[in-house]
């Protein structure tokens, strides 16, 4: 999350733990939440 507010309990999800290599136990990877995963959001936000 970035810009969380602790007060609010408010902020933007950037990505989500997704994999980790074995070999590689401090490192968390997942996908990048950009503009195209915001209008898809918006999109299915509407439906």
């Amino acid at each position: 999350m970035t810009s969380f507010d602790t007060a609010t309990g408010k902020g933007t999800i950037m990505s989500l733990s997704s994999f980790k290599y074995s070999d590689d136990r401090r490192t968390m990877y997942g996908p990048y939440f950009g503009d195209t995963i915001k209008a898809l959001f918006r999109t299915a936000e509407r439906a």
